[in-house]
């Protein structure tokens, strides 16, 4: 899938704004050194440019337009990531790709134990969608005896139960000072009651799924699943989303600590990371997250662009791309740039506002700056 919006639409790289520009030796040229002419054409750019020589990348790349998963990490990011983390080169900010490199990485190809887990995680999500919704309908009966209405809430059915029930326990809490002291006590060992219920909840859906090989046995539903993990040893197993066997203890831990809803949403984030539909993606915006250390390819991710850059968990890159259906196309998209520069761009530029009324475009003022 496409992952930042971070890419250059500017191929000349010649803008004048301050705040966007870039400098020679910012630019790390990407070429492939299986398609006559690529490496070539890189070489003109960083002539024409000013580009420092050993800013040029050349890479065993496939010849054709797609690139297999496992052959974009060895053959493709791997190398980057390699160069750009060399300390010298930590000012890199922008990676320009030529004619001959691959434009889409393929999806994934899921194993045999992926495909087990990715039904077992399935299962029980299945389950707790089922369950939940009638654990929320009996917390709400016993809450309308002091008067607190039910209320709808939108999403799946874990979802809209796990909302429905923080509504109850909120207004409860409200009441419970009004109540005499026996009643009230009563409440509360109700709600304990429930919390446990949820807990067994989890302890029960997990037991009752089919395991996956990586995954331990448990005994008995009574007992908790993880018994001896701190919430130091958690966090470690949250930090390799990619080992099934961390999965499966966190899994156990949650269950333990945090019942059916905190289950339920550990289980829908590890499917991010097991899930191989929609995970192939466009070559240029996967490669701004070159320097992540790790993230789930499904779908889309968070652009930490939006967020101020020292709050970004990695350096996120800018990519464009010199490309074109032939190789002379190409190198003219670089000449013509140069002389655009220098002779001024004249015409008319179309900006799509998406049938928004003009005082609700947020756009508006820097498209009338562009």
């Amino acid at each position: 899938m496409v992952r930042l919006f971070v890419t250059c639409v500017v191929l000349s790289l010649g803008w004048s704004w301050a705040w966007a520009s870039l400098k020679a030796d910012e630019l790390l040229l990407v070429a492939n050194r299986n398609v006559p002419g690529s490496i070539e054409l890189a070489q003109y750019y960083a002539s024409v440019r000013g580009v420092p020589a050993n800013q040029i990348l050349s890479l065993d790349l496939p010849v054709n337009e797609r690139i297999l998963p496992l052959e974009y990490q060895k053959r493709l990011v791997g190398p980057i990531r390699e160069y750009l983390q060399t300390p010298q080169n930590t000012k890199i900010r922008c990676l320009v790709l030529f004619y001959g490199v691959p434009l889409r990485v393929m999806p994934d190809e899921p194993t045999r134990e992926q495909k087990a887990e990715l039904a077992s995680l399935k299962r029980i999500l299945e389950q707790l969608d089922q369950k939940t919704p009638q654990l929320a309908l009996e917390i709400e009966t016993f809450a309308s005896r002091f008067g607190i209405q039910p209320q709808n809430f939108p999403g799946p059915p874990t979802v809209s139960a796990q909302r429905r029930v923080g509504s109850v326990f909120q207004q409860m809490q409200q009441k419970l000072n009004t109540l005499d002291p026996q009643t009230r006590s009563q409440v509360v060992n109700q709600f304990e009651q429930w919390q446990a219920k949820l807990l067994q909840m989890a302890r029960d859906v997990l037991t009752e799924t089919p395991k996956t090989p990586t995954t331990r046995p448990e005994s008995s539903t009574t007992q908790p699943l993880a018994p001896l993990l701190t919430p130091e040893q958690a966090q470690t197993l949250a930090n390799q989303p990619r080992d099934a066997q961390a999965r499966s203890d966190l899994r156990s831990f949650v269950a333990d600590h945090n019942g059916a809803f905190g289950l339920y949403q550990l289980v829908q984030n590890q499917l991010t990371w097991i899930n191989v539909d929609e995970t192939d993606a466009s070559v240029d915006s996967e490669l701004s997250l070159a320097l992540a250390v790790d993230y789930p390819r499904y779908r889309w991710q968070s652009n930490p662009w939006q967020l101020p850059l020292s709050a970004s968990p990695f350096r996120p890159l800018m990519t464009c791309r010199i490309d074109a259906p032939t190789l002379p196309i190409a190198r003219r998209i670089i000449d013509d740039s140069i002389q655009t520069e220098k002779t001024g761009l004249h015409g008319t530029v179309v900006f799509d506002s998406r049938g928004l009324p003009e005082k609700k475009r947020s756009a508006t003022r820097r498209i009338r700056m562009v």
